[in-house]
Formats: C-alpha cells, structure tokens, sequence
C-alpha cells in the first residue's frame, strides 16, 4: 500500500499565500504582492513574489535578533531548488505550519 506522504510544497505555498513567514535551509521566506523597494532615476522598483526576510541595521546600533528593522530581497531561487528545500523540511515544521495555518481559519471564522 502506498505511503501517506505529507504534501510540505503545498502547506508551504498556502502558509506564503496566507502572509506567514517560513522558514527553510535557515532564511525566512515571505510572499510579498507589489511590495516597493527604491526609486532609481524615477523609476519605482519594488518585489512581487518570493522574498528573503532579513534585518537591517542603523549605524551604531547592536545586531540583535529582532530588534532591526525588517528587509526584504527578493529570491531568484528555481522552482525546482524551491521544491526541493519544502520536501527537506522536518515533518514537524510542516505539521506546525498546517497547525498554525488550521488554528487561524478557526479563528477567522469565529471573529
């Protein structure tokens, strides 16, 4: 009979689409719609899809975890590599991002 295989591309891709942020291979991962980054010569530039979440830092400022201000990059990261890395993730983080995904809609539905 076949194996009951957890489908963590999926989880990851509705847990994106829903504003959380994941956590794969050690970076933070966020799906970012038309989000505006700089201004070059008139032009707005800004991302629109996968992103790498980081920090930034003012000059003078102690590096501590969580205490900059958020930074996004955007990922050029392949289909295929982006798929790979979801598959690579420990069951337990798929089962708490479905977890935490389950717990909001209940949430979203009772207020």
């Amino acid at each position: 009979m076949g194996e009951n295989k957890l489908d963590k591309p999926g989880i990851v891709l509705r847990a994106l689409m829903k504003g959380m942020e994941v956590e794969l291979d050690g970076r933070t991962y966020v799906w970012l719609d038309n989000f505006p980054t700089q201004v070059i010569g008139g032009q707005q530039y800004g991302i629109d899809g996968l992103a790498v979440k980081g920090e930034s830092f003012k000059a003078g400022q102690p590096i501590e975890f969580g205490k900059g201000e958020p930074h996004y990059m955007g990922s050029d990261m392949s289909f295929t590599r982006f798929i790979k890395l979801c598959e690579d993730m420990p069951d337990l983080d798929a089962f708490g991002l479905a977890g935490t995904m389950a717990l909001r809609n209940m949430a979203k539905k009772r207020g």
